[in-house]
């Protein structure tokens, strides 16, 4: 209404603030719909997305509908069959991607390196300190969820006193290159033994 009367006329200082809380106040009154038929759709996909219901097919359905390729336009014919959509992008491909060429490296290396500063190596790999290891579990969500072991950062955390002995054992496995680790071996079997203490 006042957009109309603003072709007319000018609009005054309190026609301007009357429109933009009108404004307003719609933009909050669409979001808020959207909330909520959101909200509601959420509700009824928790309530019947896993049953076996006309619902739940429907929804399927739709997401296979979206996720196909229906036809393929490749030198001006479309295409639909699998194996010819699969040929004309291949094609498509093959002539972007173009062959393969040899690369070589027309400059030295160790020569624009020679110059440069070298990293002192010790420090990165040095053994970890318990006091990394405390930064880094107090880094952590403590909501997240747990490990294998059943255990959360947490618990970790508060029961650090405890849990540090495993926490260790398990950062200089990890460090002395074990590549395979039981997970049964890190569970914290000791820690539990003590959370009497906490």
């Amino acid at each position: 209404m006042f957009d109309i009367l603003e072709e007319a006329r000018n609009l005054s200082a309190g026609e301007q603030v009357l429109r933009h809380e009108c404004r307003e106040r719609l933009a909050l009154s669409v979001r808020e719909r959207a909330a909520y038929w959101k909200q509601r759709g959420k509700f009824r996909a928790l309530r019947e997305g896993d049953a076996n219901t006309a619902f739940f097919h429907a929804h399927a359905c739709g997401r296979l509908r979206r996720n196909q390729i229906h036809g393929v336009e490749f030198g001006g014919v479309v295409v639909t069959a699998h194996d010819a959509k699969t040929r004309a992008l291949t094609a498509h491909l093959r002539g972007l991607l173009g062959v393969a060429e040899d690369t070589a490296w027309s400059f030295d290396l160790d020569g624009l390196y020679r110059d440069a500063a070298r990293p002192n190596a010790a420090a990165m790999t040095a053994p970890f300190t318990e006091g990394e290891a405390r930064m880094a579990v107090r880094a952590m969500n403590r909501n997240s969820s747990p490990g294998p072991d059943g255990f959360g950062p947490g618990f970790y955390a508060a029961a650090w006193h405890v849990a540090a002995p495993t926490v260790m054992a398990f950062a200089e496995a990890f460090q002395a290159g074990l590549q395979t680790w039981n997970a049964s071996t890190v569970h914290t079997s000791s820690c539990c033994q003590n959370t009497k203490q906490l």
